[in-house]
């Protein structure tokens, strides 16, 4: 469950995408629907635009917002400045976070125009001077001309470096997957012991469960790509002696 809302007996987690599942749930004193399109609490797994799409038409049909949580795959990581722009269906809400070294996190709710006409008005600004003029560079910094592609490019070489190395290590991964600058591969076993041979040759990767995955800077190298796939190559070679 999201952080806030544990405990929460107004808010249903399910388990499951069946959309059969998700229908027996809604009832009149249903909002909305909130989803990550990709997820990565327990796992990691990129929400197929089919998916999606059934929740854009169940959530048009029953009257309800349909909410994204893009606070790990927004701002540019997927290639896109908002992931849920490869499958192509839109959100009434996303949530999205920034987070930047030692600063403090941005964090923003975006809604769309027809949504933010019924929204409440009036009320004391939410948000200082500072925090605006921050979010604005980091969307100028994004949308500069060229930038997503670069993001898109450097995605497709890490994707492709580890296909190399999915095919060439068999033994040692069971599947891989992701989508741009986020990419996991699926360990035998869990990837807590993977990822801290890695990190003590100085790759940092993250552990979620089975798959190890890879976030890399949205302003990554190519041969920060090559060298990182090549430790792990390094790392898998060893262990598999």
């Amino acid at each position: 469950m999201p952080p806030g809302l544990e405990g929460d007996g107004e808010v249903i987690a399910l388990q499951t995408d069946d959309p059969g599942a998700l229908a027996l749930e809604i009832d009149n004193r249903t909002a909305g629907i909130l989803i990550a399109p990709v997820r990565t609490k327990t796992g990691f797994e990129v929400v197929p635009g089919a998916v999606l799409a059934r929740l854009r038409e169940t959530a048009d049909e029953y009257g309800l917002v349909l909410a994204y949580d893009e606070s790990v795959c927004g701002l540019g990581r997927s290639g896109m400045l908002w992931a849920h722009e490869w499958t192509g269906v839109t959100p009434d809400v996303m949530v999205v976070l920034h987070r930047h070294g030692n600063a403090p996190p941005l964090a923003a709710l975006v809604v769309t125009q027809r949504l933010a006409r019924g929204a409440p008005g009036g009320g004391p600004s939410l948000v200082d001077r500072s925090a605006l003029l921050t979010g604005r560079a980091l969307v100028d910094g994004l949308t500069a001309p060229g930038f997503l592609e670069r993001v898109q490019n450097r995605g497709w070489r890490l994707e492709d470096r580890l296909v190399e190395l999915f095919y060439k290590r068999r033994g040692a991964f069971m599947a891989l997957g992701g989508i741009g600058l986020m990419q996991c591969l699926e360990c035998p076993g869990e990837a807590e012991p993977l990822r801290a041979m890695l990190a003590e040759h100085g790759l940092l990767t993250r552990a979620m469960g089975s798959r190890l995955g890879l976030f890399p800077r949205l302003t990554v190298e190519e041969s920060e790509i090559d060298a990182a796939v090549s430790i792990i190559d390094a790392v898998c070679a060893r262990e598999m002696q």
